[in-house]
């Protein structure tokens, strides 16, 4: 099989080619060969066993170096809370502070209540300037949905992307462009 596959691909069969040059022929007897085996697996052996010895797990590997041996699990819960209270007062100091669930519910609810407020407010600034298009397919847009982050759509790409992922609970305000000479 290996003569067959050597042909196909245009090589000389392993059965005429010489040994690799890079391994050296093993001119050991076989009962040289079976004493070094076991020398080196009982040294092997030796290895696993000096680390089977020494790894033995006691109750003080638990312990946090810092901890207290008298403290119970009241204070300790104690002082893990004024921890996090104390690195969430850092963040929100620093404005890394991630908003938390109940945050992103009420803005959730303010979407229901007042739709065409909301969509006011996600129109931009007079830094980021509004391309007046459909954010699909570059048509002229006439409609902002306040559930897509006042995305722009034309009615089309609204009724297709809407419909398709059955998104019909969406709010909607019209949408016309601004003139070329009115500044935001």
């Amino acid at each position: 099989m290996e003569a067959r596959l050597a042909a196909l691909q245009g090589r000389v069969p392993p059965s005429r080619t010489s040994q690799p040059v890079h391994q050296t022929p093993d001119i050991r007897t076989q009962a040289q060969q079976a004493q070094d085996l076991l020398t080196r697996l009982t040294a092997e052996v030796a290895i696993d066993e000096s680390w089977e010895r020494g790894g033995q797990v006691t109750l003080q590997d638990y312990r946090l170096p810092d901890s207290d041996d008298s403290e119970d699990e009241e204070k300790a819960i104690q002082r893990v809370l004024q921890q996090l209270t104390e690195e969430a007062a850092l963040d929100e100091a620093s404005g890394f502070n991630i908003p938390a669930e109940p945050v992103l519910q009420a803005q959730a609810k303010a979407c229901r209540a007042e739709p065409e407020a909301q969509a006011t407010a996600l129109r931009p600034t007079a830094e980021e300037e509004e391309l007046p298009w459909c954010c699909i397919c570059n048509e002229d847009a006439t409609l902002r949905c306040a559930g897509c982050d006042g995305d722009l759509y034309c009615v089309r790409c609204f009724r297709e992307g809407h419909d398709a992922f059955e998104l019909k609970e969406h709010q909607t305000s019209a949408y016309r462009p601004p003139h070329a000479g009115q500044v935001h």
